[in-house]
Formats: C-alpha cells, sequence, structure tokens
C-alpha cells in the first residue's frame, strides 16, 4: 500500500509554487459513543495537506474555525505581486 506523506510530497512538487494559492484540507468525520456513555456522537479531524498541521473537533464549527484561522494567517502573509493577488482563477 502507497504511503500517504510520499503522496503528499509529490503534490507538494508538482504545485511549483501554488501551494501559496491553493489549500487543501482533509476532513474525517466518524461516530463514538460519549464519553458519558450517552448516545453516539460525531468526531472529526481537519487536516491542513500544505503545512501539515490538525485538530481534531467534536464540533463541526470548532474545525471550520481551525480552517478559518489557516486561511487568515494565509492571507496575512501575502504580498503585493505574489501568486494569487488578484484573485483571479486561472
Amino acid at each position: 500500500m502507497p504511503c500517504a506523506s510520499g503522496h503528499i510530497a509529490r503534490m507538494r512538487s508538482a504545485m511549483n509554487g501554488e501551494e501559496s494559492r491553493f489549500h487543501t484540507f482533509v476532513v474525517r468525520c466518524w461516530v463514538e459513543l460519549s464519553e458519558t456513555g450517552g448516545p453516539w456522537e460525531w468526531r472529526g479531524e481537519v487536516r491542513h495537506l500544505p503545512g501539515g498541521e490538525s485538530m481534531r473537533f467534536r464540533e463541526l464549527e470548532s474545525g471550520l474555525e481551525f480552517m478559518r484561522s489557516l486561511l487568515a494567517a494565509q492571507l496575512r502573509s501575502y504580498r503585493p505581486g505574489s501568486p494569487g493577488e488578484s484573485g483571479a482563477e486561472t
């Protein structure tokens, strides 16, 4: 079975600078019994592929906030003349 980290490395090298414009997230969701033994509850994990950051969540809004914060930090780091400055798709 191929190694996922090897696939990610190939994706990164193939992007040739595009990683500053495009950000890929993998979101996984599953169900678990609640910690109190109550009914099943949804759990999830978000992984930012370009940077490797990840977080687990119990509420979808927490996963969305994680993605928002990473994207906001990237947006603040853009400089005039950087790829994607105009916001136009190619």
